[in-house]
C-alpha cells in the first residue's frame, strides 16, 4: 500500500476510536414516563470528568407524573477513561463558600479507598471524630485509621444521618430508628421499606418508605406527605425549604416545598429530568445538588435553580454507586458508597475541595416506639 493511503487509513481509524470514546449526550426528555478525615488510605485510578452540559428545561410547574417507570438495569457501564474537566458555558459558579475552589477544581478529584466493607454499601454518614457510618447490610463504623467495625446487626440497614450528640438515625427495612449514644437502639417508626433520609432544622425526618414520603416529628407523630412513584434518594436544600427526592428509575428529581407540620405536601414538580438514574442526594454549601448516578458510576454535580448539569465525577468501583456524603474536618470531601457484593463493596473518598451542605443537628430527643433488645456492641472484621 502507498504511503499516502496508508496515512488516510490510519487517520481514518484514529478518528474513529475518538468518537467511539466520546461521552454520550444526555437524555431530553423531561420525565420518565416514556422511560470521612480518614487515616491513609490507598489512590484508586483517575477519575473521568465530564463536559458541563445543559440540561433541558423543565417547567416548575409540572408536576411529576405518577405510576411505574422502567425498571433499572442490572448491568454496569462500561469503564470510563481520563479526561480533562470542561469550563464551557461558564459553569464556574462563584464566589464558592470555601474561599474560591471552583467546580471545575472539584472535577479534577481522584478517588482513594477509605474501606472494603463486604457486602453491598449504602447510606454513609459522617461523624465529626473522623469516623463515617455506612450500612452493608449491617450498620459499620469506618475508623479514622480505616479499621472497620460491625456495630448493630439485627436489621437490615439502607441510610444514616449522624446527629450532633453522635445519635445515629437509621433507615431499614422495617423502619426508622435511632442508635442512641449508649449504645441502646430504638424504633422511632415502624415504616416497612424505608429507603433514604434527611432531617430539617427543626429536627423533623423525611424519609423514602415504599413510594411514599413520610415524616416524622421529634414527638414522634409520623404520617405521609406524598406519594412519589419510584422515590428513593432524599434531601432537604441549604435554605430547608424544599426536598428533592430522586427517582432513580424515572430519570429524574423532583421536588416539593417542605409543607407545614401537620399539612401534605403539594404535587412535586419535575427540577432535572433525563438524568442517568439517579439514587442518593447530597448538597454542596452553594446550593448545588450532587447526586450518585447509579449504574453511570459518576457523581452528577447539578445547578438546580438553572437546571444545568456543572460536571460529573466518575468513581473507580465496579457495577454501580448507591450513595454519598460531605464529611472531612472541613467539610470538603466526599464519600462514595459503590460497588457491590465482596471485595468489590467501596466506601470511597474524593477531596473535591467545595464544602458540603451541613446536615441539621436534629432533635434533643425522638419519641421511641420500643426499644430493641439489641445493644451496640462494635467487632472488629
Amino acid at each position: 500500500m502507498r504511503s499516502s493511503s496508508l496515512l488516510t487509513v490510519v487517520a481514518a481509524q484514529l478518528l474513529a476510536a475518538g468518537c467511539a470514546s466520546s461521552p454520550s449526550s444526555p437524555r431530553t426528555e423531561t420525565t420518565a414516563d416514556a422511560g470521612l478525615q480518614a487515616g491513609p488510605a490507598a489512590p484508586m485510578p483517575a477519575v473521568r470528568t465530564d463536559a458541563a452540559r445543559a440540561m433541558p428545561p423543565a417547567p416548575e410547574d409540572a408536576a411529576a407524573p405518577e405510576g411505574p417507570g422502567p425498571a433499572d438495569r442490572p448491568d454496569a457501564a462500561p469503564p470510563l477513561a481520563d479526561t480533562a474537566p470542561s469550563q464551557a458555558d461558564g459553569n464556574d459558579p462563584t464566589p464558592r463558600p470555601d474561599g474560591g475552589t471552583s467546580i471545575a477544581s472539584a472535577l479534577t478529584a481522584r478517588g482513594e479507598l477509605v474501606a472494603e466493607l463486604g457486602a453491598f454499601p449504602e447510606g454513609p454518614g459522617w461523624r465529626e471524630d473522623g469516623s463515617v457510618y455506612v450500612c452493608a447490610r449491617s450498620l459499620v463504623r469506618v475508623a479514622p485509621d480505616g479499621k472497620r467495625f460491625r456495630v448493630l446487626s439485627s436489621f437490615e440497614c439502607l441510610g444514616t444521618v449522624v446527629l450532633a450528640d453522635r445519635s445515629v438515625l437509621i433507615t431499614g427495612a422495617a423502619g426508622l430508628y435511632q442508635l442512641l449514644p449508649d449504645g441502646k437502639v430504638a424504633l422511632l417508626a415502624d415504616a416497612p421499606g424505608a429507603n433514604d433520609l434527611t432531617i430539617d432544622r427543626a429536627g423533623t425526618v423525611f424519609f423514602t418508605a415504599g413510594g411514599r414520603i413520610m415524616r416524622l416529628e421529634p414527638a414522634g407523630a409520623l404520617d405521609p406527605v406524598a406519594t412519589i412513584a419510584a422515590a428513593n434518594g432524599i434531601e432537604l436544600d441549604p435554605e430547608d425549604r424544599f426536598v428533592y427526592v430522586s427517582r432513580t428509575s424515572m430519570d429524574q428529581v423532583v421536588r416539593f416545598e417542605k409543607p407545614a407540620p401537620g399539612q401534605p405536601a403539594a404535587a412535586p414538580t419535575v427540577v432535572l429530568g433525563g438524568i442517568p438514574k439517579p439514587d442518593g442526594l447530597a448538597f454542596d454549601a452553594a446550593g448545588n445538588l450532587w447526586a450518585a448516578l447509579h449504574e453511570a458510576r459518576q457523581v452528577g454535580i447539578y445547578d438546580p435553580r438553572a437546571r444545568k448539569e456543572l460536571g460529573r465525577i466518575a468513581v473507580p468501583v465496579m457495577y454501580s454507586i448507591q450513595n454519598l456524603a460531605f464529611g472531612g474536618p472541613e467539610h470538603d470531601r466526599l464519600f462514595v458508597a459503590g460497588g457491590r457484593f465482596g471485595s468489590n463493596a467501596h466506601l470511597i473518598r474524593f477531596a473535591v475541595g467545595l464544602r458540603g451542605h451541613r446536615l441539621n443537628r436534629g432533635a434533643a430527643a425522638y419519641k421511641p416506639l420500643r426499644m430493641l433488645p439489641e445493644v451496640a456492641t462494635e467487632r472488629t472484621y
